[in-house]
């Protein structure tokens, strides 16, 4: 049993850490890269370290599961990599940070509605208690810049297909390894990405081709960390976690993701203000509400 939530905080934790520094890779890689080639490079790695796994699992999957694992691919990171990325070219990650969060709203929402999922005071009071706390972490900081807010519609479509798909995995795929889900979901959108780049399309967005990507670019490192840290490793655990607890405990990770940069502000010697406190707080309240939830 304390083995058991042991693991479960080790991923809660571990994912929060992993996705917390997602932003940092997106931006910093788009100062040289367009959204969708920064966005195809990161699918196109994981598919690439996840390949070996993808084939040997898809063998294994039951042939009546395929294909929503690869919905869920492209729900859970295909489309959504995209947005993030088409997002974070003109908007503030305070802004970027708060619209993420709304990932458990979505969730319990989504769940209620079309999944007939079960909901309580406790669960929603928890819900409601972590977002605040992220909101008021950002607002505190008067540093969000709504210059570009349409983009901010990237992401709420975004986070809406990230509820979509816990979801969905959390209702159909419950039986199907967290390894198969994983590694076969990525396959899909792999490919498609990989084709875009190798092949090359011209579009809104920009230009794809592999002959104008500057592969010895240092670049290249945060697309790399982007596709096998936060997407293939992180897939995996992620669905681990969604399996040993529950879909709205696991969508939290996204309330607790901003203080990640404040950890990294502690490291470089920045104070943290004393609100920032306060609002971690109600975070992990919320987080306790809803892990306490039945």
């Amino acid at each position: 049993m304390y083995a058991s939530k042991f693991w479960v905080w080790f991923l809660f934790l571990f994912l929060t850490l992993l996705w917390g520094f997602s932003y940092f890779f997106m931006k910093a890689g788009m100062e040289v890269y367009t959204p969708l080639q920064m966005a195809s490079m990161r699918i196109a790695f994981a598919g690439v370290i996840l390949l070996p796994w993808s084939l040997w699992h898809l063998t294994k999957v039951p042939k009546n599961k395929v294909l929503l694992l690869l919905v869920s691919g492209f729900f859970g990171n295909g489309i959504p990599a995209v947005l993030f990325c088409l997002a974070l070219k003109g908007l503030d990650t305070n802004l970027a940070g708060i619209l993420n969060a709304l990932t458990p709203l979505w969730v319990l929402v989504i769940g209620v509605l079309f999944f007939g999922k079960q909901s309580n005071l406790q669960k929603t009071l928890g819900v409601l208690f972590g977002f605040v706390g992220v909101l008021i972490l950002f607002l505190s900081k008067g540093e969000i810049n709504l210059h570009n807010i349409e983009l901010s519609l990237y992401i709420v479509l975004a986070t809406l297909m990230y509820g979509l798909n816990i979801n969905l995995v959390d209702s159909y795929l419950k039986e199907v390894p967290s390894l198969y889900i994983g590694t076969v979901s990525t396959l899909g959108i792999a490919v498609v990405y990989v084709t875009l780049l190798v092949v090359g399309i011209d579009n809104a967005f920009g230009t794809v081709s592999y002959h104008l990507i500057q592969w010895n670019e240092r670049h290249v490192w945060f697309a790399i960390a982007l596709g096998v840290l936060n997407t293939a490793l992180s897939n995996v655990m992620f669905f681990q976690l969604l399996k040993i607890s529950s879909a709205s405990f696991a969508s939290m990770i996204t309330y607790i993701m901003p203080f990640v940069t404040i950890v990294i502000a502690l490291f470089i010697g920045e104070t943290i203000p004393k609100e920032s406190l306060f609002c971690l707080a109600l975070i992990l309240i919320g987080v306790f509400l809803v892990r306490r939830a039945k």
